[in-house]
């Protein structure tokens, strides 16, 4: 047994040493033109709403504030049951950028066909996603904007979004969880094997997405809009996954309010991999039956297992610190020995609740 705890620490390691540098890597882009285009590229933007009478106020005022100068916004209401399509309509009255789509006879997955229907509306090949419940920066779109223009090759753009600082064990772990997420995602994009992004801050041309066949390669799972895609993107290597860092191209959005929301919620996210490409789960199995090792090992192993956790979570720490320091998330490092306990008995469950039994319902 102390054989086997040994070698899933070494894994471990191995793991996280590699994220940290390949998060290094993601920072510094690389491939860029010579001449930046001179004027800046339009975008549309689209947003897949289902119920979220009370949450889109936020999100228009946030794209109100945009500092890009031409891009339109596509709010497509996916058959709501509440004042969805009211709220857009009225608001709509007074931005000749914002249009209303309606979704009358929804499809699975949902949320994908949705998104499929604003693509086609859309009226620019940039296009830059986000939620119902988010509110991205004033300077999000032209930094979105600004990436894609600054490669001669076409790129899917992967962004992050910072939960909302709030009081409570609920934010604390839901802020610890997505960005160590957000961490991985940019390390994988740095080390050239991305198999992750965020709905929530995602950008691509509409030529990419038709190339690849829209999300055809994901319509049996109903979350991989973002997850999937992109691994179908790099596999079929219709476009660059670049990473965006840049601060004030981050889009904030709450935590749920209780721990069973945020429980189905992230039941949701991690049922897509069931459906993530062969090496991607080969690389995840390993991952996760590591970790779940290293975090039993005190109970079979005493005290050598007890140690093995205790070096994983110093190394976990040092992996994670700068980036932390970048998220805005410093107030999260000295609560880093608990925030890892919770988060590796957290990924010990999840992933294998979403792989056996994942959800069939968006909202």
């Amino acid at each position: 047994m102390i054989l086997f705890t040994t070698i899933a620490f070494l894994i471990q390691c191995f793991f996280w040493l590699a994220f940290a540098v390949g998060y290094r890597r993601a920072r510094k882009p690389v491939g860029l033109r010579s001449r930046p285009s001179s004027r800046p590229t339009p975008v549309s933007v689209v947003v897949a709403a289902r119920n979220e009478e009370s949450r889109l106020p936020d999100l228009i005022a946030s794209l109100d504030a945009q500092s890009h100068p031409e891009f339109e916004v596509l709010i497509v209401d996916d058959a709501s049951d509440d004042g969805t399509a009211a709220v857009v309509e009225a608001a709509a009255k007074s931005r000749s950028w914002l249009r209303l789509l309606r979704v009358t006879r929804p499809g699975y997955p949902r949320k994908k066909t949705a998104l499929t229907t604003g693509i086609a509306a859309a009226k620019y090949d940039v296009m830059a996603f986000t939620d119902a419940d988010c509110r991205p920066s004033p300077e999000w779109l032209s930094r979105l904007a600004e990436r894609h223009d600054m490669y001669d090759e076409d790129v899917v753009v992967v962004g992050y979004a910072l939960f909302d600082r709030e009081p409570g064990p609920l934010n604390l772990m839901a802020r610890y969880v997505a960005l160590i997420t957000s961490f991985q995602a940019a390390a994988t994009i740095g080390l050239g094997m991305p198999f992750m992004a965020f709905g929530t801050n995602l950008s691509y041309r509409r030529r990419t997405f038709n190339s690849v066949g829209g999300f055809a390669d994901g319509l049996l799972s109903l979350s991989g809009d973002d997850d999937l895609f992109v691994q179908h993107v790099h596999a079929a290597g219709a476009a660059r996954i670049v990473w965006m860092a840049d601060q004030d191209a981050a889009v904030s959005t709450r935590s749920m309010t209780t721990f069973g929301a945020w429980l189905v919620q992230k039941k949701r996210h991690s049922s897509a991999g069931r459906y993530f490409r062969g090496p991607v789960k080969i690389a995840g199995l390993f991952y996760w039956f590591s970790l779940t090792a290293v975090l039993l090992g005190p109970l079979f192993t005493r005290w050598s297992g007890l140690a093995g956790f205790v070096a994983w979570l110093i190394i976990h720490a040092l992996c994670i610190g700068n980036a932390f320091c970048h998220f805005k998330a410093k107030d999260l490092i000295p609560r880093v020995p608990v925030l890892a306990v919770l988060y590796t008995v957290y990924n010990a469950l999840m992933p294998a609740a979403g792989f056996i039994k994942p959800s069939k319902r968006w909202k």
